[in-house]
């Protein structure tokens, strides 16, 4: 959750935290490695990863719907640390940041939004999606959400 960056590049990310981790197992002198083989070890889930990453998402936007917008913020960046790859989470922070008029925060995070459709392809969506956020980010600080973005299909 602490490495920053890799947006739209989240299986880049769980190979090297993985690795990491088997680094350490490997180092810890603690640990009698002749009875692992650390190959082999699923130290890490993706799929938990992800089901954990939606679990906060859930709650951000439950927080959004009630206009618990610092509540909501801070799920969605819980969830943005577990899972890079989820253009909504960056949009709904777009909206919220706009929300609460921290109006360069949510510039930024549209701009990952955006950044994310040249790394994630959407198929017939890619050119809807685009045209909606740019249109959310040349409308920052005239507009108010009252509620998240959940699914792709909702666009």
């Amino acid at each position: 959750m602490e490495t920053e960056g890799f947006e739209g590049k989240q299986d880049e990310l769980f190979r090297l935290i993985l690795k990491k981790g088997k680094e350490l197992i490997k180092n810890n002198s603690k640990i009698d490695i002749k009875y692992l083989n650390i190959e082999k070890i699923d130290i890490f889930s993706y799929k938990l990863l992800m089901l954990k990453s939606y679990q906060y998402f859930q709650i951000a936007s439950k927080e959004f719907i009630l206009s618990n917008f610092e509540e909501a913020i801070k799920f969605f960046k819980k969830s943005e640390k577990l899972y890079r790859d989820q253009i909504l989470t960056y949009w709904n922070l777009g909206r919220l940041y706009n929300n609460i008029n921290e109006f360069e925060k949510s510039k930024n995070n549209y701009q990952k939004a955006l950044s994310l459709l040249n790394s994630i392809d959407y198929k017939e969506k890619t050119n809807i999606i685009k045209k909606q956020l740019e249109k959310e980010i040349c409308k920052i600080s005239d507009n108010r959400y009252e509620e998240p973005i959940v699914s792709i299909k909702d666009i």
